[in-house]
Order: C-alpha cells, then structure tokens, then sequence
C-alpha cells in the first residue's frame, strides 16, 4: 500500500531523514519505534507532505505522491492522529465528527460515522455537545481518533497513540487500536510501550537519528531484547 523508498528530508539545511525505506502492505500494522528527537515525527510529516521531500520515492497504492500538498495526499485516504491531538477548539464533539466525514475506502464494510464511534468511545457521545478544549487529555485523544475514522482511511496513522494519558484511558486507546487491527485496518502506529505493542503489531521498525537501523517481526524483536536497551531505552 505505502512503498518509502530511499527518503531524506529535514527542515532547512537541517537534515534529519537519512534514506529511510519503509513499506506498509493492506492490512498490517506496522510499529514506527525510537527514541524521543531521531526522526519518527518527521519521518510521519514527510509521508503527509508536510515536509518536502528533499530525495528518495514515495508511493501510495502504486502512485507517486512525493511532492503532494497534505489536503490531496489525504483525499487518497491517508488519515492521522497527530502528536498532540490538535482538536479544535470551537468544534463541538460532534461537529469534529461531522465535519470531516468523507468515504474514502470502499473495502470498509460498515464505514465509520458519527455513531459508530460514539460506540467506540461511549464517552465522547457524554460529551457530544462539548468543544474540544472543554475535553480532558484522554477524550481529545479519542476525538482526534474518531475524527480521523469518520474519514474512512485506507491509512490510519496514530502518532503518539497514548502519550500522556492516564493508565485507564490508555488501555481504552489500546483495546481501540486492536479493535481496529481485527476490523483489518492498515495503521502505521508510533508509541513507546513496546511490550503492547508487539502484541498488535505485525511488524517494527527503529529510528535513530533519521535511519532506520532495524526492522522485523514481534517475535524478532522479543528475542532481541538487547535492541530495546540500545535504541529505545527500555
């Protein structure tokens, strides 16, 4: 689905991204890990057109995309929940629902809406008439996932999935993300607890400073604990 090939970019004359390969087949979840500052949130920022891509290819079910602004590169039915959340906050609950709607994956059986995520998160249907800066941090987390739902993507990209969240609203985060692996969702997910992880990941790859030093399976990864130390800081 996501072929990167060779890719570098950075910001200025600032480099970060050294030839970085990354593939993602329909279907798989795959695990984006490394340490805080080598490359993972540009690597998701070049991928979405928000950084221009200085070398390398990137294409998205067979077409090129390098080059694309975010708004058409997502309109192909790439979706992210971005680090930090970013929900607005003069938009009900509802209307972050309701305004981003589109149907961009014809293979989803039952497509997402509105009520389909209030059934995913019963909480945000609570606070369905709430703006969003009227949210704790976990119902942000879980409106900036809905909302990229309601897109129907063909990609989902969770950048940070349950960064600053109380320990009960991350393991709703992560019975969603599993949810979504079973419904055969491709997702592209970054986190930094690897033990979950390798539970819902078919595979992972590791960043260090804008390279990609290894990739392979869970039961790779599990075998190789020596990896968590080096690069990740476990």
């Amino acid at each position: 689905m996501l072929h990167a090939h060779q890719l570098q970019s950075g910001y200025g004359l600032s480099q970060v991204l050294f030839n970085v390969s990354l593939d993602i087949q329909r279907g798989e979840v795959v695990a984006l890990l490394g340490r805080n500052g080598m490359g993972k949130s540009t690597l998701i920022k070049t991928l979405f057109g928000q950084i221009p891509l200085t070398a390398g290819t990137l294409t998205f079910e067979g077409q090129s995309i390098a080059g694309w602004d975010s708004d058409r590169i997502a309109r192909l039915g790439l979706a992210i929940v971005p680090e930090g959340r970013q929900c607005f906050p003069n938009l009900t609950v509802r209307e972050h629902l309701t305004a981003f709607a589109a149907h961009r994956n014809p293979e989803i059986r039952t497509p997402w809406d509105v009520e389909r995520v209030f059934e995913m998160f019963p909480r945000l249907r609570e606070r369905a008439r709430n703006m969003g800066n009227q949210l704790s941090g976990g119902e942000q987390q879980m409106l900036a996932i809905g909302r990229a739902l309601v897109t129907n993507p063909k990609l989902l990209v969770l950048d940070e999935a349950t960064e600053g969240l109380a320990p009960l609203v991350r393991e709703e985060i992560w019975q969603c993300i599993a949810r979504l692996r079973e419904s055969g969702q491709t997702i592209l997910v970054i986190d930094k607890y690897v033990e979950r992880l390798m539970k819902l990941a078919d595979r992972h790859v590791i960043l260090e400073r804008g390279a990609v030093v290894w990739q392979g399976s869970s039961a790779e990864l599990d075998a190789q604990r020596s990896l968590w130390t080096r690069y990740l800081g476990v």
